[in-house]
């Protein structure tokens, strides 16, 4: 759900990255069978675009709170 430039400094290798903005046109590269943590810059558009992507029948997701660096220390995943 992160910004470009956010994500270059903190990117987790294999992870796949769509912008909030691009959700209505890439949503369906999402497996609904798959398990998904949105991350951004603080939790906020992580948290919306959960919202709108379970919306889309994609229902196994997480949100990371915090910023993309506390995620990768996986202290801060809060389960949607």
């Amino acid at each position: 759900m992160a910004r470009a430039d956010e994500r270059a400094g903190s990117a987790i290798d294999g992870s796949q990255h769509i912008y909030v903005g691009e959700l209505g046109e890439r949503y369906r590269e999402l497996d609904p069978a798959k398990r998904y943590t949105l991350m951004c810059a603080s939790g906020m558009r992580a948290t919306v675009a959960a919202g709108w992507v379970a919306g889309q029948g994609i229902g196994n997701l997480d949100v990371c709170f915090g910023s993309m660096d506390a995620g990768q220390s996986g202290t801060w995943l809060i389960p949607n």
